[in-house]
């Protein structure tokens, strides 16, 4: 069993697995979030601006609806870009539990002397399986294991 084996080894791959995604996916959102924001006050600082110049007597009431349009929907495009930027990184965030929770709910199937249904069915999203390979003594089948909280886990040469 890998896990009992080499626990810490275990760990490195599930952290590798997801550190290197999730550490360049939380850097590109950070700064969406940072541009969007940054645009957002502006669009609010034109949207000011217009109105005054309307109330002034500078810009016509058909410019003004036209402009105050546009900046409208802009400002809801980059509250709702926002909100999305920032749902994904709390799933970011919350990847680092998952990979705990794995991690805990293996050990705790390690004690079992059998897996049942119910145990493989809280580990494990699904299974593919794919055709043979070979013949006779060569013959190969090719299975990738997609865990739950995980996704699919390529593990080397467990030693």
């Amino acid at each position: 069993n890998f896990l009992a084996d080499d626990e810490e080894h275990f760990v490195e791959v599930l952290t590798k697995k997801t550190a290197d995604d999730t550490i360049q996916d939380k850097k590109c959102l950070e700064e969406l979030i940072k541009r969007s924001q940054s645009r957002l006050q502006k669009v609010e600082l034109y949207f000011e601006s217009i109105y005054e110049k309307n109330i002034d007597g500078d810009v016509t009431d058909e410019w003004f609806l036209l402009q105050s349009q546009k900046y409208a929907e802009e400002r809801i495009d980059l509250k709702a870009r926002i909100a999305n930027a920032q749902e994904r990184l709390i799933m970011i965030d919350n990847i680092e539990l998952s990979k705990e929770r794995f991690v805990l709910a293996v050990r705790r199937f390690m004690e079992f002397r059998e897996l049942t249904a119910p145990m493989l069915r809280e580990l494990i999203e699904r299974i593919d399986v794919y055709e043979t390979e070979g013949v006779g003594n060569n013959r190969t089948q090719r299975i990738k294991i997609h865990y739950k909280f995980l996704g699919e886990v390529e593990i080397d040469d467990p030693i």
